[in-house]
């Protein structure tokens, strides 16, 4: 199954023009995509999100209570504390509290692909075919904006790409944030861009998000973009 967390298509008014504001005046740095954050190398980190992202149970997902702080706390136990995603259909707003000290993972354009016969990514059996289908994202970078407290975030290309992993979907499953999904375990497979934010220092920061997606299959000439996704997290880290 795969899914691409995007919206249907309108038209982009002058986006994000990414003038990058130094983050030396900030107190907070990124990681690099050629880094191991904590021993464990970035790809493996796009898998953990998506791990915990869908294994949460539906009544208490922060997708269902964007506005409930301690949703983004649930099941989240490792160095890097992951934020949840600017999912397709709706204008999301979160609110998450994070102990100090954590890193935090921000999901920008994202894709997922599950090896098997009824996902929404067409009937993949090989890993080769659900590695391909799951290599989605095209996004351009001037098309992606990260701002955390008023300063913008680059972000570093190509797309990242995860081997072939393992997740288990609750029950019942989230089908109303991916539509249809099979509980249980999957094997499945990942791409696309986040950020890892680190030294982000106690109180409240406000991060905002704006992402122009663009597809595999739709590079164009002339490019056919996804509408422009857009939210905010209120983050209190203490």
């Amino acid at each position: 199954m795969q899914f691409i967390l995007f919206i249907p298509l309108i038209i982009f008014i002058s986006l994000l023009s990414l003038n990058v504001l130094s983050v030396a005046t900030a107190n907070f740095d990124t990681l690099t995509i050629d880094s191991s954050p904590y021993g464990i190398p970035y790809s493996e980190w796009l898998e953990k999100w998506w791990t915990w992202w869908i294994s949460i149970p539906v009544d208490k997902h922060p997708y269902n209570n964007p506005s409930d702080a301690e949703r983004c706390s649930m099941l989240q136990d490792d160095p890097i504390w992951f934020l949840p995603d600017i999912t397709p259909g709706k204008k999301l707003d979160y609110k998450c509290n994070i102990p100090l000290g954590k890193d935090i993972l921000i999901p920008v354009s994202v894709s997922l692909c599950e090896k098997t016969i009824e996902g929404t990514c067409g009937t993949v059996l090989t890993d080769n075919e659900v590695l391909d289908k799951a290599d989605n994202v095209r996004t351009y970078l001037e098309h992606m904006e990260v701002e955390i407290d008023g300063i913008k975030l680059s972000l570093n290309g190509p797309p990242i790409k995860t081997g072939i992993f393992n997740i288990t979907v609750p029950d019942p499953p989230p089908s109303q944030i991916w539509s249809e999904i099979n509980k249980g375990k999957q094997e499945v497979a990942a791409s696309g861009y986040f950020l890892i934010v680190k030294d982000i220092p106690a109180g409240k920061h406000m991060i905002n998000l704006k992402v122009l997606d663009l597809l595999k299959g739709n590079e164009g000439p002339p490019p056919k973009f996804e509408p422009l996704r857009t939210g905010t997290y209120e983050i209190f880290v203490k």
